[in-house]
């Protein structure tokens, strides 16, 4: 089994062979950046998005509000873990 490790915290780069080789890269913040878009796209409250993620409603507002794909918000709340057959 490949793992695919955590960016650096000092380069903000993924760190290992395995990244390179499958030809991804880590964009700062985009666990972050993509919960609040999904979130606000659930739920069309910015000011529990603000509240929830910290952040002031005006911060929430320039990254977080944006047209999706209703699809995609589904898609998204959708993923789970793969569970391993015992």
């Amino acid at each position: 089994m490949t793992f695919i490790q955590t960016p650096s915290p000092k380069t903000g780069r993924a760190c290992g062979p395995v990244s390179p080789a499958l030809g991804l890269t880590w964009t700062q913040d985009v666990l972050r950046h993509s919960f609040g878009t999904y979130y606000y796209n659930l739920t069309h409250d910015l000011n529990q998005v603000s509240h929830d993620m910290g952040n002031s409603t005006v911060i929430c507002k320039s990254h977080y509000v944006r047209e999706v794909k209703k699809n995609w918000t589904g898609k998204c709340w959708g993923l789970r873990p793969q569970t391993s057959s015992q």
